[in-house]
């Protein structure tokens, strides 16, 4: 996991929403990772962002994903002066060399 980030979790398909989120023990649905790194990094703290990787495959979700202000940080980046800067964003990507898609 990269160093800038507070959690990571990953999503698949095949994935169980009663997983933990790891590569080896995926999740299934999208709202159910939103939620799990909503709650890693209420404990973590959010000045590092977080990432929500999806396994290829079709992710479809049964309700529209809201994602709010709980989901990344804005502010001042270290060294800045101006704030509005993105500090601690949630990325949501593909795993490596697959293509997922949501639908």
């Amino acid at each position: 996991m990269d160093q800038q980030l507070s959690c990571e979790v990953w999503v698949s398909p095949e994935g169980n929403d009663k997983n933990d989120g790891t590569e080896g023990s995926p999740l299934c649905s999208l709202d159910r990772a939103v939620r799990l790194v909503r709650q890693k990094r209420r404990g973590a703290g959010r000045d590092k962002g977080a990432r929500i990787i999806l396994r290829g495959g079709t992710h479809t979700l049964k309700k529209p994903l809201v994602l709010d202000s709980r989901d990344s940080t804005v502010g001042p980046a270290p060294g800045k002066e101006r704030p509005g800067s993105l500090v601690a964003p949630l990325e949501i990507c593909a795993a490596p060399n697959e293509r997922a898609v949501i639908s």
